[in-house]
């Protein structure tokens, strides 16, 4: 898959969600296990891994 592919994947994934907390902060804590956002803050974080943006 490329990066573009990947990108796009990563948008409609997170398509919808208004807010998503960073991941491992207190509010992503807070969230209930089966709030999407808290799956969105896994994809967040991995596409700036992956874009470099640590």
């Amino acid at each position: 898959m490329s990066g573009e592919e990947t990108a796009s994947w990563a948008r409609e994934e997170l398509a919808g969600l208004t807010t998503v907390p960073e991941y491992g902060s207190e509010a992503w804590h807070r969230l209930e296990p089966g709030d999407p956002r808290r799956q969105a803050a896994l994809v967040v974080a991995a596409e700036r891994w992956r874009e470099g943006q640590r």
